[in-house]
This record gives C-alpha cells, sequence and structure tokens, in this order.
C-alpha cells in the first residue's frame, strides 16, 4: 500500500476522533423545565388506587313515564286509509352516517327498494325515488 491508500483509509478515523473531542470540551446545558423534571421524579408506586365499590341494585326504579297503568276508558279507534298510489313521506332523518326516511309507514335507507321503487337520495327536505321515471318526495307539501 501506498502512502495516499494508508492516508485515505486513516482518515476517516481521524475525523471521527476529531469530532468526539470538539464534542466533549463543547459546554452544553443541562437544563430541564419544571414539567420534565416531574416528570423524571415519576414513580408508579406514589399512586394510591381505591378500592372498587359495590354499587347498589335497585329492583323497582321508576323513570319519567310510568307505562304500567292502562288508561280506564280506551275510546274506539278511527280507522283511516292510506292510499298508497301517492306515497307518502312521513320523516326524514340525516346523520352524519346514516340517512333513513319513513314512506308509506316503512323505514327505508338510500339504495333499498319499495314497492318497486328504488330509493335513490335521501335529503333533509325531500327524497327522490326512481320507478320509470324519477319523483321527488317532499316532507312537506308544496303548492
Amino acid at each position: 500500500m501506498n502512502n495516499k491508500t494508508k492516508t485515505l483509509l486513516l482518515l476517516p478515523l481521524v475525523l471521527l476522533l476529531l469530532c468526539v473531542i470538539a464534542a466533549k470540551s463543547i459546554p452544553f446545558k443541562h437544563s430541564l423545565s419544571e414539567t420534565e423534571s416531574q416528570i423524571l421524579d415519576f414513580v408508579s408506586s406514589d399512586l394510591k388506587i381505591h378500592d372498587k365499590t359495590k354499587t347498589r341494585k335497585v329492583k323497582h326504579m321508576k323513570g319519567p313515564f310510568n307505562f304500567t297503568t292502562a288508561p280506564k276508558h280506551i275510546p274506539k279507534a278511527k280507522v283511516s286509509y292510506i292510499d298508497y298510489n301517492e306515497n307518502i313521506l312521513s320523516l326524514i332523518v340525516v346523520g352524519d352516517s346514516d340517512r333513513m326516511a319513513i314512506i308509506n309507514g316503512q323505514v327505508v335507507k338510500e339504495g333499498d327498494s319499495l314497492k318497486g321503487m328504488k330509493i335513490q337520495k335521501i335529503e333533509p327536505k325531500r327524497v327522490l325515488v326512481k320507478n320509470k321515471t324519477a319523483k321527488w318526495l317532499y316532507l312537506e307539501k308544496t303548492q
């Protein structure tokens, strides 16, 4: 090996040695903030863990509504018939992930089928249904 090759092989080692010496001679501040010091001083054995306590069981709990008592006199119900030739939109629920509607008394979602109609789109005030033609059903009747 000639001197040039020896120098090239030793040069990285010499540079590394010089970097280590320079790093040790530079004074670094070793101060931590108050929060960092508290985190380092944390000891998990100082935590107090309380025993579980049993809760009281209640057999008869009354809620805001009393469903157990029936009315004394039940009037005769009036029967009304719905014309299903005209689709009746009763309710629309639009949430973050789901969109549902009640059409002709049945709960439907986008993509469902109802009496040969496909529910294309549900919006807050209307529903698009498609049979042979597309038709909007409105929640409020428009004149």
